[in-house]
């Protein structure tokens, strides 16, 4: 059953959301905190919403389990930053260092082909060794990647080491979003579809954000540093923006570091 008033909120709240991150750099304040009041306002309503509903929209009660929260926490974080910085590079590669777009795209093939050939092994050691044991190092790989691009953005930087870099920041990324399979067995298994489906929910949502904002600090940078040539103004946007992935990759080994084994469901496991 589909509750439109949850529906209808759902797409302005998160919808509003996208918009503000998107362009935030371009309105007036006032006009930006009123869009970001507002959409936040009726993701409250819709939160409320779906804990008062006898079948909700979306049931959030998931949130109720540490150990899926702070998974899908580390989840948004790294589609947060992959799409983000995803879209950054090219921008970066071709506008400040001034490659062709083939270039940029031999800079980023090999992190696709890395993570086409790792994803696998990265769930068979999930399953063997636990969530903290992957997602604890994959923030930590995060973190360090993400600030060895931001040490290493230039007008002349060695591509090699930057895509390698990018690779690295790449499989960590995939590591941390294979970790939603430990959020999951924290529940319940009447609730695993609904954890499902938050995860299904928040993961463009994640996406989208990271995009808009990234591009909104990168442009907001770019203002800031036009007192230089319009490479140097633009590699301004970029680390303004890299360090604000720092951020966020440093969030995710905060809640990486709350991952702890779902002991309850490995010894139900074991019971049968």
């Amino acid at each position: 059953k589909i509750d439109l008033p949850s529906a209808a909120a759902s797409v302005l709240g998160f919808g509003g959301l996208v918009y503000a991150a998107s362009h935030f750099e371009h309105l007036p304040l006032p006009v930006f905190w009123g869009v970001l009041a507002l959409s936040l306002g009726i993701i409250a309503f819709f939160v409320r919403r779906q804990f008062a509903l006898e079948t909700p929209l979306l049931n959030l009660r998931v949130f109720a389990y540490p150990q899926f929260r702070y998974a899908v926490l580390i989840l948004v974080c790294a589609y947060f930053l992959f799409m983000g910085l995803e879209i950054l590079m090219p921008m970066y590669t071709q506008q400040v260092l001034l490659l062709t777009g083939t270039a940029t795209g031999l800079i980023l093939m090999p992190a696709s082909i890395a993570q086409a050939v790792v994803s696998p092994f990265l769930g068979v050691l999930l399953d063997k060794k636990g969530g903290r044991f992957l997602m604890l190092p994959a923030t930590a790989a995060l973190l360090l990647s993400v600030l060895a691009m931001w040490m290493l953005l230039g007008l002349h930087t060695n591509i090699l080491i930057f895509s390698g870099l990018f690779t690295l920041m790449a499989l960590a990324a995939s590591a941390c979003i294979t970790g939603e399979t430990h959020g999951l067995n924290a529940l319940p298994r009447e609730l695993n579809p609904h954890g499902a489906s938050t995860i299904t929910t928040l993961n463009p949502i994640a996406g989208a954000l990271g995009a808009a904002f990234f591009v909104g600090i990168t442009s907001m940078g770019e203002k800031a540093g036009q007192a230089g040539t319009s490479q140097e103004a633009l590699l301004n946007g970029v680390h303004w923006a890299m360090a604000c992935a720092l951020v966020v990759a440093a969030l995710a080994v905060l809640f990486a570091l709350k991952i702890q084994p779902n002991e309850w469901r490995e010894k139900g496991e074991a019971g049968h």
